[in-house]
């Protein structure tokens, strides 16, 4: 266990006798109390739904349950963790308890925070080849490359962070490394995805305008109803991702900017950029059933609201 050193815990010390620190961990232990209920519920119902009411052969679905299952993983142990470490603060002040609840709830939020963003650059890979190898897609994509993409983001980031507990900084510099390259590859493939997205709509314009009647309209019909599908799945997913990016880019700054700083503002800016990374994953499910209709409409069901009008989505 990583203890901090003496000149460490007294400068700590100072800090967090400060009113104002007093606040901040008061307040946000207060928030993650709250948010612990709605990240368990709304995941859990996120879940249900799509392993009762939706098929995990579509990679989007399968890939949506293990998303799901890193926030419902955060609302479960980190926030709860979280709480435990701050009430354990006003109570038993900078004890050795209190460091070694904070390296396992660095390590365990550092895990699943890893899982989401691999999650969600892979969402968005999936997302480009569905539209961009839109034929060959059922066949390239198969089960075994399926739960490959579903494990990876668990694997790695397990092996993340067990090479960090024995050489410390790992996780630090490596996470230097592998966010940009995540935020990189999901912003290519959005980027992406609208400029196919736009040319398919200019395509089926013209096809409707050279068209004036016949039976060949209902097929540009078709199309541009699975177009309008696909689009909203787009979108659900980029908002997701957006959400991600205000969430964590402020906290990733502060570490990566301060992290051998311990000063009041750092400390209390520390503390409010950690609970916006957990907060995300309360938010995530609101997206799912704004967005997504089928998700939405399989929560209802399960909710048990009647005649619910079903809406298939790609």
């Amino acid at each position: 266990m990583l203890v901090p050193n003496v000149q460490d815990k007294t400068s700590e010390l100072l800090v967090n006798h400060s009113s104002a620190f007093h606040v901040t961990f008061i307040s946000t232990s207060v928030l993650h109390s709250f948010f612990t209920v709605t990240a368990v519920v709304g995941n859990l119902l996120v879940l249900i739904a799509i392993l009762k009411k939706l098929s995990l052969t579509e990679p989007s679905y399968a890939l949506l349950v293990c998303l799901a299952i890193s926030d419902l993983g955060v609302g479960l142990i980190c926030h709860p963790l979280y709480v435990i470490w701050k009430l354990n603060w006003l109570i038993n002040g900078l004890s050795d308890k209190y460091y070694q609840i904070r390296f396992y709830l660095s390590f365990i939020s550092t895990y699943f925070a890893s899982v989401s963003l691999l999650t969600v650059t892979a969402v968005s890979c999936e997302r480009f080849l569905a539209l961009h190898y839109h034929l060959r897609y059922k066949s390239m994509v198969t089960p075994k490359k399926l739960l490959s993409a579903v494990l990876f983001p668990w694997i790695f980031s397990a092996l993340l962070n067990i090479f960090d507990y024995f050489f410390p900084d790992v996780n630090f510099y490596a996470q230097g490394l592998f966010i940009p390259l995540c935020l990189l590859t999901t912003s290519f493939a959005y980027i992406r995805i609208y400029f196919i997205l736009r040319r398919h709509h200019n395509q089926i314009k013209c096809q409707a305008t050279a068209m004036s009647q016949g039976n060949d309209q209902h097929s540009t019909k078709q199309e541009e109803f699975d177009l309008q599908s696909f689009r909203k799945s787009v979108t659900g997913m980029l908002l997701i991702y957006a959400l991600q990016l205000v969430c964590y880019l402020p906290h990733l700054v502060v570490e990566i900017f301060y992290k051998r700083q311990y000063t009041l503002g750092v400390g209390i800016v520390r503390n409010i950029t950690i609970t916006g990374v957990y907060i995300n994953s309360s938010l995530n499910p609101i997206i799912y059933c704004c967005r997504l209709s089928v998700v939405r409409q399989a929560i209802k069901q399960i909710l048990g609201f009647k005649n619910v009008r079903q809406n298939p989505e790609h």
